[in-house]
């Protein structure tokens, strides 16, 4: 997966970025005709347009020269407006600086699973019981939670267990069934591209046979961008869909009931199976990027958290997942509105000057939401609180910054809210967590929690940095978790504009059974970092993993 092409083309006013004209009918067409398969077609070496596109650029936009001309808009601000922004008022009342004595402490440090043909990495991860379990763009490893040091790993298609082109993998924990849950995008030929899901036979998987395999065929259609979460009722996954001609026809959601108790694969004919294409935001444009919620405390009723299809927006999209009388996901549609600060494309991070690279920027994404978790929160009456993050620019505009919130679904209000940012560097690809331990009928804490991010600027390389918030206190300092050797590089740097392909995400998630006698709980993540060394045929990212208490 390389960059995305993106031309230096005239500024044009970030209002008028609407994204995606739907194709009339497409996403319509599509509906009700998609099952569940145990089974993938074989791979015939041929790829769709869009798939192409995604293997080659990373994540999908509706509109590539609408995004190339918002993100040269946003390049032609870097550098403005940071003494003010240094001292700006908080997010909702949050201090950017917090405390400094109430600092998050990374317990365990260890580097990842690394293959420098693929760029980026699309880390990410999930912790159980007994197991932690990363991804990254082409391969998987399992780790006991004791040890650094990993008892199986493998390729994505491996763990798929069908061939193609496996690429844009997520993972879940889920204490209701004690099993993790996996999906990634499968590409096996121009008119086959799938979903290929799946979860654990035990609490405890080693290797890709520990795993049921399963599959949901798009046909010509790509659903890009898969992001995975559940309900006490489904695992449901929300992508981003594109047709044959690489043209945006909306956004859907599908949703599978859960696997009953017991190491056998069930056949597909024994789940509940539903989708819903088409999501459509409060404002009436699409609803972009659905997040399914992964919930630490289970409930029939779940959540989708999105970005609205315009740009700058002061809102999200929230939508309810509940069980119908037979059975079924039924998704609302469509979504209610969240509000918040304005918000919209950020520009993309230089790299440290006077070090070679250094007129390499790194890729902040588009403002969408890339991971959520819901939780109790004792700090808000043992309210479920929906905790999420996106990078932004900076108000006013010069950098970007990761603004977080814990959102209340049932209000559709924030709790809370705050923001990783600094006049010294651009702050991007963030994950959060709350440190919520739920196994069984045992829960403990949820009202703290863990932000990781990366950063990168012209003095600094890029580094790996986290913050967190406890309670009511404020929320704390930057600790740096990972700093890099030297500046990125890499083939996906390639092309005139300068841009690299950094994370399209990270992970964070919290620990469902820490130690005994722990006073507050622990959140494991995984993000990025440059090894330092120079290469225009290999990526130089590194993945690194810690777990931290708030």
């Amino acid at each position: 997966m390389r960059k995305p092409s993106r031309a230096r083309a005239c500024p044009v006013a970030l209002a008028a970025l609407i994204f995606a004209v739907l194709v009339p009918g497409a996403a319509g067409a599509q509906a009700g005709r998609l099952r569940l398969s145990s089974t993938a077609p074989p791979s015939d070496g041929t790829v769709g347009r869009a798939a192409a596109l995604a293997m080659r650029q990373g994540y999908l936009v509706p509109d590539q020269a609408a995004y190339a001309r918002a993100k040269a808009e946003a390049a032609g601000r870097t550098g403005q407006g940071a003494e003010a922004e240094a001292t700006r008022g908080p997010l909702a009342s949050v201090p950017i600086r917090g405390d400094e004595r109430l600092i998050p402490r990374s317990i365990l440090n260890f580097d990842g699973i690394f293959d420098g043909t693929r760029a980026p990495p699309d880390s990410t991860s999930a912790v159980g019981s007994t197991r932690y379990i990363e991804l990254v763009n082409s391969r998987f490893a399992t780790y006991n939670k004791t040890t650094h040091l990993p008892i199986g790993t493998g390729t994505l298609n491996q763990l798929a267990n069908a061939s193609g082109q496996a690429f844009d993998p997520q993972i879940i924990w889920d204490a209701t069934t004690n099993r993790f849950y996996y999906a990634m995008d499968l590409v096996v030929s121009s008119s086959d591209h799938l979903l290929a899901l799946g979860f654990s036979k035990t609490s405890s998987p080693a290797t890709a046979a520990d795993f049921c395999h399963y599959f949901v065929n798009f046909g010509a259609n790509f659903p890009d961008y898969p992001k995975l979460g559940d309900t006490a009722n489904f695992w449901l996954v929300g992508t981003n869909d594109f047709n044959s001609a690489g043209g945006f026809i909306g956004s859907s959601v599908l949703g599978i009931s859960k696997p009953p108790a017991g190491p056998t694969c069930p056949p597909p004919s024994a789940f509940k199976f539903g989708e819903t294409f088409n999501l459509r935001d409060p404002n009436g444009g699409p609803a972009f990027t659905p997040v399914v919620v992964n919930q630490i405390d289970s409930s029939p009723t779940g959540y989708i958290i999105a970005r609205t299809g315009a740009l700058p927006s002061t809102r999200f999209s929230l939508h309810r997942i509940t069980p119908s009388a037979t059975g079924t996901p039924v998704i609302q549609n469509p979504g209610l509105p969240v509000v918040m600060p304005s918000y919209t494309i950020p520009p993309d991070a230089p790299q440290r000057t006077g070090f070679p690279n250094s007129a390499k920027r790194l890729d902040t994404l588009d403002a969408r939401p890339t991971q959520a978790v819901s939780a109790i929160d004792p700090g808000h009456g043992n309210r479920v609180g929906l905790w999420v993050q996106h990078t932004t620019a900076t108000v006013p505009a010069g950098r970007s910054e990761v603004r977080w919130y814990e959102i209340n679904p049932v209000t559709r209000t924030l709790f809370q809210s705050g923001r990783a940012t600094s006049p010294a560097y651009f702050a991007f690809n963030g994950a959060i967590s709350p440190d919520r331990a739920r196994f069984g009928t045992t829960a403990r804490f949820g009202h703290s929690m863990v932000l990781g991010f990366d950063t990168s600027g012209t003095t600094s390389f890029p580094a790996v940095r986290m913050l967190s918030k406890v309670g009511a206190a404020p929320q704390s300092a930057h600790v740096l978790v990972r700093s890099s050797a030297g500046n990125y590089s890499g083939f996906d740097c390639a092309g005139a504009d300068n841009d690299c392909r950094w994370g399209d995400y990270a992970a964070a998630s919290p620990d469902p059974v820490p130690p005994a006698g722990s006073t507050t709980g622990r959140v494991w993540s995984v993000s990025q970092y440059a090894s330092g060394v120079n290469s225009t045929s290999r990526a130089n990212w590194r993945t690194w993993n810690w777990v931290a208490t708030p």
